[in-house]
């Protein structure tokens, strides 16, 4: 009975440790991929945690870089509108007008002046015409030597 027991379990077993055997080279190779896999994936992610930590601090650099030339800016544009400046081509333009009318304004003054003064002088003089006109004979209707004038 041992010897149908040894030929039909030693058999069976000796195929299952074949089988075994073959599974686990199969299951080693796969492990071995698994490891290497998962070596890849731990050095790209320390390399992910690296390159995050350094975008952070370049993150943050650019953002003290941008605060800082904010307030330069500010700081130009204070400069900018409180500084004395040339002025533009406009401005210059227009001062050169305001000269001239300026100018004008000063003649017409100097006319008015003159005009105000012939018609002041004018105004006091004609009551004195007046008077005067009234004492004399009237010359246009009789003429220099007493004749009577026909006028067209």
């Amino acid at each position: 009975m041992t010897s149908w027991l040894v030929a039909t379990h030693v058999q069976f077993a000796t195929g299952a440790h074949a089988d075994l055997v073959e599974r686990l080279k199969q299951l080693h190779s796969e492990v071995t991929e698994q490891s290497s896999a998962v070596s890849a994936l731990q050095d790209l992610a320390a390399s992910a945690v690296s390159h995050q930590s350094q975008l952070a601090a370049r993150l943050e650099r650019l953002t003290e870089i941008g605060s800082n030339l904010s307030e330069r800016a500010q700081l130009l544009a204070g400069l900018h509108w409180n500084l004395p400046r040339p002025p533009s081509k406009e401005e210059q333009q227009l001062d050169k007008q305001l000269e001239v009318w300026e100018q004008r304004l000063q003649e017409l003054k100097v006319a008015w002046r003159a005009l105000r003064g012939r018609l002041d002088t004018y105004t006091a003089a004609a009551p004195q015409q007046q008077q005067q006109q009234s004492s004399m004979p009237d010359t246009a209707a009789t003429g220099r030597f007493g004749h009577q004038v026909i006028g067209f």
